[in-house]
């Protein structure tokens, strides 16, 4: 943009121009109008006119300039360099820091505030987040690569673990030649501590495991060997392994048990939480042949994922029907979404003429795109893109529940509709047994489920 001082000059310079051109232009038109005897007052009517086009033009010429000198030379100036990466972080979903060449925090998002309680601009972030670790990320961006990630563990004010993401260096677009490095963080206390948690079961897991086990592996070979033409202690032998066993039956048993009593604890406070209700509806009592565990996670892992799915406010619906024989119209009888949606059988259920039993449960979340349907139980597949990493999962979920279906030869079925829900279905046969069915309140035969 040009100074001001010097558009005056060449507006004054042009207005000369015109009034030298003027007087050659009236000199012209007089001439003329002399040789060819033309009105002289036609002569002055018409420069008159050149004068009033002229006057117009230069004030429209100059208002042009001036609405351009009010504009910016770059669209993007009033959002460009530091302020344009400051509103921009501000806006993202996660806590990211603004560094400059000597690693002080010249911005930092609301989320990286409250992450690294930081109350101050223009400090270190090593002042905040103390690992010797920075220094060499810093340096390593400034060279212009990007660095690796750096797991910092805080263990003040309380114990936590963050990850922290480094950027190349950037210019800064603003002129000044500035360059800044931007850093990501993320809080992923619960998923260290978890796996914490996970390593230190397995160990106390197989340590109970391990004694009951070689108990049996010794008796064992003991009865192969010196004892095994020897009655009497081969009976006394078989007692004890059949109390180790025992033991660890127990053992798996309270394990099986903790699982589905911590998922049925969990699956209601997320859903409140997240403002969800189950709304569970059945139509007759059913007995199905099964592991009763298994089942019952089956129906838990569907349940957490159409919570962790479904809007504020909604609702799932979990119904259970019987059908006198199989037949594809049963499927999604207690759906909600269009019969037209696009269904796709994960495991489909065996003939039968024995009665089936279905379990239909149906959310409201964003749904999935056909081109997801034929990966649905994948092991480490996983469609909830818009889920932030916490609320994701391991992509195993659906893959368990594949697993169960195809083990009790039970159908499992799924239809999905983008921005209207999900909804899957299983397929139970009934129980042979039924017409020898214990009453209600009965205890249900070893192998079978009661699904009430």
């Amino acid at each position: 943009m040009g100074d001001p001082m010097d558009n005056e000059a060449l507006d004054a310079l042009r207005g000369s121009d015109i009034v030298v051109l003027s007087v050659l232009a009236f000199i012209a038109i007089a001439s003329m109008a002399a040789l060819a005897r033309v009105p002289i007052w036609i002569g002055i009517a018409t420069l008159a006119a050149f004068w009033v086009s002229i006057i117009f033009f230069l004030r429209l010429s100059r208002a042009v300039r001036s609405s351009r000198r009010k504009l910016p030379a770059d669209p993007d100036a009033f959002l460009s360099g530091a302020r344009f990466a400051a509103t921009l972080t501000d806006a993202l979903p996660q806590a990211i820091a603004v560094l400059d060449r000597d690693g002080r925090v010249i911005h930092a998002n609301p989320m990286a505030r409250s992450l690294i309680e930081m109350d101050t601009l223009g400090r270190p972030l090593s002042v905040y987040v103390r690992d010797s670790g920075i220094t060499d990320r810093l340096a390593t961006a400034l060279a212009g690569y990007t660095p690796e990630p750096l797991m910092v563990h805080r263990e003040v004010p309380a114990e936590s673990y963050i990850s922290l993401l480094f950027s190349s260096v950037t210019p800064v677009e603003d002129g000044s030649g500035r360059m800044i490095v931007l850093v990501v963080m993320n809080d992923v206390t619960e998923l260290v501590l978890g796996n914490q948690r996970r390593a230190d079961f397995l160990a106390n897991a197989s340590h109970e495991l391990k004694t009951p086990m070689a108990s049996l592996l010794g008796y064992i070979e003991t009865l192969r060997g010196h004892a095994k033409d020897d009655p009497e202690a081969r009976e006394r032998f078989l007692g004890i392994m059949a109390q180790q066993a025992e033991r660890m039956q127990r053992l798996i048993r309270d394990l099986l048990s903790l699982r589905r009593i911590e998922q049925s604890e969990h699956i209601a406070p997320m859903a409140d939480a997240r403002g969800v209700k189950l709304k569970y509806k059945k139509k007759k009592r059913s007995i199905v042949p099964g592991h009763q565990d298994e089942t019952i996670q089956l129906c838990l892992n569907l349940i957490e994922n159409a919570t962790k799915l479904s809007p504020p406010g909604s609702t799932i619906y979990i119904t259970l029907s019987r059908f006198d024989q199989w037949k594809p119209g049963i499927l999604f009888a207690d759906g909600r979404l269009p019969e037209t949606t696009t269904t796709r059988a994960i495991n489909p259920a065996p003939t039968s003429p024995l009665p089936i039993y279905t379990i239909t449960i149906s959310d409201s979340g964003p749904g999935f795109a056909r081109e997801h349907l034929p990966r649905v139980g994948e092991r480490f597949y996983r469609v909830a893109g818009d889920l932030s990493s916490q609320e994701k999962g391991t992509g195993l979920g659906l893959a368990i529940v594949k697993h169960i279906a195809r083990r009790h030869r039970a159908g499992l079925y799924i239809r999905s509709e983008p921005g209207q829900g999900t909804e899957f279905c299983i397929v139970y046969q009934e129980s042979q047994s039924i017409a020898e069915a214990p009453p209600q309140d009965a205890p249900v035969k070893q192998g079978e489920t009661k699904t009430v």
